[in-house]
């Protein structure tokens, strides 16, 4: 086992696990993830102490040996995504340390060759976007005409992230996409592909909307972590800002073309959870889902979904108790799959979460806004942060509960 007590050996131990979860916080991890792996592979190692603490943008972490020897690191991470095939592969890796089935060096190999990996061909992510913006668009009424041409706005999306320059400022850069989606949303209904404009702009704003990471920043908030959480939430506010800003340039721009449509009756119950998995599925493959994975997922976001239609239509619960619960029966499913599959939580979270994503209020409240309908927009905008406060309470009380059982479980283990 390679263990020593010297300065140099803590600065190999402390930089090789802020590698790993460095790269976690950057593939979508949580935050008390990338504080638990970090003090889990030190303490493998021999760690007398460890300190590790991680917002969205930073992670400050020292260590302490037996004999002595110290390190102190920081790492600047700038920019996240949702790669859940390099999540899992990292969370590999951290296991393999703490077993020392591997040494450091061969650690730090296997961080860069998960960096570089991509699991599908672009294509693949271009049929996960005609998935998601389409299916999504029929989730929320739209016809199956509706969902084409909120699937041919997804391919739009597709090609401008893969074209447009990586140093492009991330506000900027949803401000191009939002314009450019909803300019093309416009024109394809002007044309006769899709009738309701703001069901095909609906399954085109899924795609880019923040839904998951405002859901999480509430999660944290309410969870103790203040200031991870506030960093989240203010990104994802501000980036739904930039989305409602595209989306209003380009409606405002065409106005002459078409008005907004308001919003029209839900699909069919049963339409709702076959799209909720087409459009789940779209998600899983963006998010670079292993395969063995993806039933599993998709499952998860057909659960959260009825469980919240069963909620909202046939227990006339309100918004906030529906999501509440589609969030918590999702969670716990969540909890469930990560065990018995042994994958990152998060893998099944995002997908069990997607469905309930408030992609159709923020939409009706920007369309109400260009109306200048403000007690509509109001009301809209009040729908969303509702929903967002739905998922977070459902995803803590799932994670209080869990952790409740947990405890009890090793207490009565413990008793003779």
């Amino acid at each position: 086992m390679e263990m020593e007590n010297t300065d140099s050996f803590a600065d190999r131990l402390l930089c090789t696990a802020l590698d790993v979860g460095e790269h976690i916080l950057i593939c979508g991890g949580d935050i008390h993830r990338v504080e638990d792996t970090i003090t889990r592979i030190c303490t493998a190692f021999g760690a007398e102490h460890t300190e590790a603490f991680a917002i969205t943008s930073v992670i400050v972490a020292s260590v302490r040996m037996p004999g002595g020897a110290y390190s102190h690191q920081m790492r600047r991470v700038y920019g996240s995504s949702n790669n859940m095939a390099e999540l899992e592969a990292l969370n590999s890796i951290s296991r393999r340390l703490c077993a020392h089935e591997i040494t450091l060096d061969e650690a730090q190999q296997a961080v860069k060759k998960a960096r570089k990996e991509r699991p599908y061909p672009w294509c693949v992510y271009c049929l996960g976007a005609v998935l998601a913006a389409g299916g999504f668009a029929v989730f929320f009424g739209g016809t199956v005409m509706d969902g084409v041409a909120a699937a041919l706005v997804g391919i739009l999306i597709t090609l401008l992230d893969r074209l447009l320059p990586t140093s492009l400022n991330q506000m900027a850069h949803m401000v191009f996409n939002s314009v450019a989606a909803g300019m093309c949303a416009v024109l394809l209904v002007f044309f006769g592909v899709g009738s309701n404009i703001d069901k095909v702009m609906i399954g085109a704003i899924m795609l880019l909307i923040p839904g998951v990471a405002i859901g999480t920043s509430m999660q944290d908030l309410l969870g103790g972590e203040l200031i991870s959480g506030s960093i989240r939430f203010i990104q994802a506010v501000l980036l739904a800002a930039m989305i409602a800003f595209g989306f209003t340039l380009s409606l405002y721009a065409f106005r002459q073309l078409i008005a907004p449509d308001s919003a029209a009756g839900a699909a069919d119950s049963l339409v709702v959870l076959l799209t909720s998995a087409v459009g789940t599925m779209g998600f899983a493959l963006i998010f670079s889902t292993n395969l063995r994975h993806i039933p599993f997922a998709v499952l998860g976001g057909v659960v959260s979904c009825l469980v919240y239609l069963v909620c909202y239509e046939k227990l006339g619960a309100n918004l906030f108790i529906a999501n509440m619960c589609g969030a918590l029966a999702g969670a716990w499913y969540a909890y469930g799959c990560a065990r018995f599959r042994r994958a990152p939580r998060n893998i099944f979270t995002l997908a069990c979460m997607i469905p309930l994503v408030p992609g159709g209020s923020l939409y009706y409240t920007m369309s109400n806004l260009i109306s200048q309908n403000m007690q509509q927009a109001g009301a809209y905008a009040e729908s969303t942060l509702l929903v967002a406060l739905g998922i977070a309470a459902g995803m803590v009380l799932a994670s209080v509960m869990t952790d409740f059982l947990r405890r009890v479980r090793t207490a009565l283990m413990k008793k003779p």
